[in-house]
């Protein structure tokens, strides 16, 4: 399934815009999660929060906040996962990305730059689906990254 809520784009006033927004959000995960556990089926999914693009790390003169091409992913699943706690990835002191080691996902010079469409690969690896017919429809990179393991 895939959700979505709007209102994110911020370019004037984003505190007032964006935070009430990000409790909304928070609370529908906790809700799904919640739910998740209700029906037994926790163990069996894969929630996934993430954004096509990130906001400036930044004000602009409207006190808003504009298109920044670095965002993050939240990933959840079931409490047998030994992925888990981690954060995979990294940015500069300036907000830009950072090579980081495609196995322990911490920051290395001789690293790579991790992009959505790994992260995308990597998701359909861990179910199972990256070599399905529908994933040849679209252009993937064949991911060195171990992001779930």
């Amino acid at each position: 399934a895939n959700l979505y809520m709007t209102g994110f784009d911020t370019h004037d006033n984003h505190d007032s815009g964006s935070f009430p927004l990000m409790g909304d959000l928070c609370e529908g995960i906790h809700y799904l999660m919640v739910l998740l556990e209700y029906l037994g089926i926790r163990e069996k999914v894969t929630v996934v929060v993430g954004s096509d693009f990130g906001r400036a790390p930044y004000y602009n003169i409207g006190k808003g906040k504009d298109h920044w091409p670095l965002t993050s992913m939240l990933v959840m699943q079931g409490d047998n996962v030994t992925t888990g706690g981690r954060v995979y990835g990294a940015t500069t002191q300036d907000f830009n990305s950072q090579k980081i080691n495609a196995i322990s996902g911490l920051p290395d010079e001789s690293g790579l730059i991790l992009e959505a469409s790994h992260v995308n690969q990597e998701l359909r690896k861990l179910l199972g689906v990256a070599n399905q017919p529908l994933a040849g429809l679209f252009s993937l990179p064949e991911s060195d990254f171990r992001i779930f393991g």
